[in-house]
């Protein structure tokens, strides 16, 4: 019950107030993948990056993932590397990114518009991604 009224919060201004839900939920049974990728993603979008990071390692070191959630390993590894870009620990953000390349090698080819689109990023940055990635393609350059 606590995992589906989240949901519902989620998509709703009462983030605060989903995120205490999925806690609940997770509290009541600690073995619920989609509510602790759940609970990752809205503390990733109220700005808890530390928090975030914590989830998502969480739902990543589960033995055993239901078949329909091993599709979201791929977007954990992006949104864990978002929160670690976010916090500025780019050398942690870059062996997810890798992970990511390794896990789900389709997501980390959508991942890399996004994660080269970042604004301001560090030559340091650039370099890395494009060490994983290789060099963007022209088309990409000029965007």
């Amino acid at each position: 019950a606590y995992y589906h009224f989240d949901r519902a919060l989620a998509s709703t201004d009462a983030s605060e107030e989903a995120i205490a839900h999925y806690r609940r939920a997770l509290e009541l049974r600690p073995n619920f993948p989609e509510a602790r990728i759940n609970l990752a993603l809205s503390l990733l979008l109220a700005r808890d990056y530390e928090g975030a990071i914590e989830q998502y390692d969480a739902f990543l070191a589960a033995r055993s993932l239901p078949p329909q959630l091993e599709k979201f390993v791929g977007i954990a590894l992006v949104n864990k590397a978002r929160a670690q870009m976010a916090l500025g620990r780019m050398d942690e953000a870059m062996d997810t990114i890798r992970r990511l390349e390794q896990a789900d090698p389709d997501m980390a080819r959508e991942a890399q518009s996004y994660f080269r689109s970042i604004g301001g990023m560090s030559k340091r940055l650039e370099d890395a991604i494009s060490s994983v990635f290789g060099q963007p393609a022209a088309d990409e350059k000029s965007e």
